[in-house]
């Protein structure tokens, strides 16, 4: 049997909310056509992914082994609560005789509803989303915020290239109109068209915000308090942001970071920790405590887990 595919983050809550009620109507439908022990543990696999379906509605970032442990444990007690007897107004509901084969079949639902979910979380089932014509950021608009010199070029060209793949539709923003001048390290990179001002959009306009590295880039806008506050009504408003390697120095002046776990380029780690963050070293970091989604990650190699992390944020 293939192994599923590795987990990458959460799906959005349409899809899951669809799946839980395609179980119902499957359900619905064995019960239909089938009678006797086909409908019945059809209906017993079928239940426990309607529970799977239902946890992961209600907590999106779970991980799907804990999701199916959890669809898992609520079915085997309901199972073993009908010893004691059910009270007749829930046993339509929760029925009345305890069956142990029934356990068997809660495991394969379970199992079934992890490996569904896990491949579609993963890169394999996001490709093949788009092969389909599925576009999770179908509509979206995501502000990449950068200073007129300094950004590290891959850093914004990558994630750039990922919104676009989603179906997004990212834009350039910057403290100054004209083009901004990226960088390779010290080494000058290309110039890229600017969309907007911060003084011409507000965080109304986006779905999120990316939030590029380079050392020079985030010490210019952070002294910007244009864009400092540009950077601010992100997180009054809800929205998820994404930054990676020196780019949380802009959080850290929009004093944004306070009781948020996040990573950087290890220098910032001092900096971070003084405003009040939790600083870790990890090739990516979401965070989910506080008003919005934070994505945040380390360096260029990062990008791969940053630009995946960043895209499920923004489609959530």
């Amino acid at each position: 049997m293939p192994r599923p595919a590795p987990y990458r983050g959460p799906v959005p809550r349409l899809p899951v909310l669809l799946a839980a009620l395609l179980a119902v109507a499957a359900g619905l439908g064995v019960r239909a056509l089938w009678d006797g022990p086909v409908a019945k543990y059809a209906g017993d696999a079928l239940y426990t992914v309607l529970i799977f379906a239902l946890v992961v509605l209600v907590w999106p970032r779970i991980r799907p082994a804990v999701a199916a442990a959890v669809a898992a444990g609520l079915s085997w007690a309901i199972e073993f609560a009908q010893l004691g007897g059910i009270p007749p107004v829930l046993r339509p509901l929760l029925g009345s005789t305890f069956n142990p084969p029934d356990l068997f079949w809660y495991a394969v639902g379970a199992g079934a509803a992890w490996t569904a979910h896990t491949w579609g979380s993963s890169g394999k089932g996001e490709e093949n989303a788009h092969q389909g014509g599925i576009q999770m950021m179908h509509g979206k608009t995501i502000a990449f915020l950068v200073a007129p010199e300094g950004v590290e070029e891959v850093e914004l060209t990558e994630p750039w290239k990922s919104v676009k793949q989603a179906g997004g539709t990212p834009k350039l923003i910057s403290t100054s109109s004209g083009q901004i001048r990226a960088f390779n390290h010290l080494d000058k990179g290309g110039t890229y068209a600017v969309d907007a001002t911060v003084e011409d959009v507000s965080a109304a306009d986006f779905a999120g915000l990316v939030l590029p590295g380079g050392v020079a880039n985030p010490d210019f806008l952070r002294m910007d308090d244009k864009a400092v506050r540009f950077v601010r009504d992100f997180f009054d408003a809800g929205k998820p942001v994404a930054a990676i390697c020196h780019a949380p120095w802009t959080l850290v002046e929009a004093d944004v970071v306070r009781g948020r776990m996040v990573t950087s380029w290890p220098s910032l780690r001092t900096d971070l920790r003084n405003a009040g963050a939790e600083w870790v070293d990890r090739e990516v970091v979401v965070c989910t405590a506080g008003p919005n989604m934070l994505v945040t990650s380390r360096k260029p190699d990062d990008l791969k887990a940053f630009d995946q992390a960043m895209i499920d944020a923004f489609s959530a």
